[in-house]
């Protein structure tokens, strides 16, 4: 049993303990010849440090060494190393990466070809004075890590891969703060090319920084031409449409007396619902609105059409300002601000491939209110509303709030009866009022191709 375990421990020994001078073969994991004749038993050690080391095929360098370093390879076949005693002797053989662990220094060797260093090199040294930012290579390619702290310092890099024309992929954490200027900065790029005429990317703060593109061959090399310097992989999104719709919106602003339900005029039946939807209701909605208004049941609040560029947004206003008595601490003089009130409408709609149209709504509405407001400054009154739906082109949807309620009492008595000084109101008969206001928005969107415009030269639909 004593001979077996001997014979085991000799065996892993011989397969990490570099070997004594004459009786090494190149190949072997942990390749090194040495000059002393006593055999030395590497072990991992951890590193203090990381340096990196590149290196050209056929390239030899020399790392000083003592007789106490403990020398340690990760694999053999790209680089061969030979102690000559006062110093390590690197010879690289084949492209690839290897780590060497020098006396608990831990070196990373990159072997490139000639062109691939040159670029590192340039990387490299172009890093070296800038906080947070370092450079490594995986699967062959040069990538950026570590932290962006300066936009300087992702703007510089950028203009210098492209005078020196090299590939490579950021993959550097970046700050709040500096995501926007540089989301900003890559679509006034490709902005600035009239004659490409290419939507803007959709930037993902992924680890590489990702580009979403459509899906058309036509599109892509042009990309990779504006988008190269800036390190990003390109993803293509088959939703993506090449170039940008136009995107109408019908707006249609009511405000209703609750107490006469919309169910009185309209059957919300499956097959109304279903004509909602697609949108041929919207001017039978209209007639119906201006009925109810002659009976004072409704009121037609605004009526629009907005157009714009699918992925853009838009507003839309209907109602007044107020003014509200304003201090200025710095001039110390009292002045006055114009707040709006009325119905504020925020608008992003953008289309897909599929022709849906993803439409997010934001309405504020609001009203001077009596009941706080002070001699000098009037106050306001004000509710919100969000949502976020997709759809297809031609339907519509409703957004509606209670904006106003209100109670009191009516008397109801024959003439003679009511007309009695005292006992008119206490002969007549009481009943209770509540009047409920609601504010219905119905929006309908359309979806135009581009270049096909839903009005023509002279106004005419």
């Amino acid at each position: 049993m004593k001979y077996l375990m001997l014979v085991c421990f000799s065996f892993w020994c011989s397969f990490f303990v570099l070997s004594a001078k004459g009786n090494d073969k190149p190949g072997n994991p942990g390749f090194l010849e040495t000059s002393s004749e006593t055999r030395r038993e590497p072990t991992r050690i951890i590193a203090r440090g990381k340096e990196i080391l590149p290196m050209e095929k056929g390239e030899s360098q020399n790392l000083p060494i003592s007789s106490s370093d403990q020398i340690w390879l990760s694999q053999s076949g790209i680089v061969s190393i030979r102690d000559t005693g006062s110093y390590l002797n690197i010879q690289a053989r084949k492209e690839g990466e290897v780590l060497l662990n020098l006396d608990s220094q831990l070196y990373l060797i990159y072997v490139l070809n000639a062109e691939k260093k040159r670029k590192f090199t340039i990387v490299r040294d172009f890093l070296s004075n800038r906080r947070g930012l370092k450079t490594e290579i995986v699967d062959g390619q040069i990538r950026i890590r570590g932290r962006l702290y300066r936009i300087k310092d992702f703007l510089d890099f950028s203009r210098i891969a492209q005078e020196q024309n090299f590939d490579y992929l950021f993959e550097a954490e970046v700050e709040m703060s500096l995501r926007q200027k540089i989301q900003t900065y890559i679509q006034n790029t490709i902005k600035e090319d009239k004659a490409s005429s290419l939507p803007s990317p959709v930037l993902l703060w992924h680890k590489p920084l990702t580009v979403l593109i459509p899906d058309d061959p036509s599109l892509t090399e042009l990309y990779k031409t504006h988008l190269k310097r800036f390190g990003v992989f390109i993803k293509k999104d088959p939703t993506l449409l090449p170039s940008p719709p136009l995107i109408e919106l019908k707006l249609l602003l009511v405000e209703s007396s609750a107490n006469h339900s919309f169910q009185t005029h309209i059957d919300w039946g499956e097959k109304v619902v279903k004509r909602l939807l697609d949108g041929s209701l919207f001017k039978e909605l209209l007639s119906t609105f201006k009925t109810m208004e002659d009976k004072g049941q409704a009121r037609i609040f605004s009526s629009a059409t907005l157009l714009m560029e699918s992925g853009k947004k838009s507003h839309f206003h209907s109602g007044g300002e107020v003014p509200i008595p304003h201090f200025h601490p710095e001039r110390e003089t009292q002045g006055i601000k114009w707040k709006p009130y009325g119905v504020q409408l925020n608008f992003t709609a953008k289309a897909d491939r599929n022709q849906n149209i993803y439409v997010d709504t934001q309405a504020n509405i609001s009203e001077v209110d009596h009941t706080y407001s002070s001699r000098s400054a009037p106050s306001l009154k004000s509710s919100r509303i969000h949502s976020s739906i997709t759809m297809k082109s031609g339907q519509s949807f409703l957004l509606s709030k209670l904006i106003r309620r209100q109670t009191g009492r009516a008397y109801s008595a024959p003439a003679e009866i009511f007309r009695l000084p005292l006992a008119g109101r206490a002969l007549s008969f009481k009943g209770k009022i509540k009047e409920y206001t609601r504010l219905n928005i119905f929006i309908t969107a359309v979806l135009y191709p581009k270049g096909r415009f839903p009005f023509s030269r002279d106004g005419k639909e």
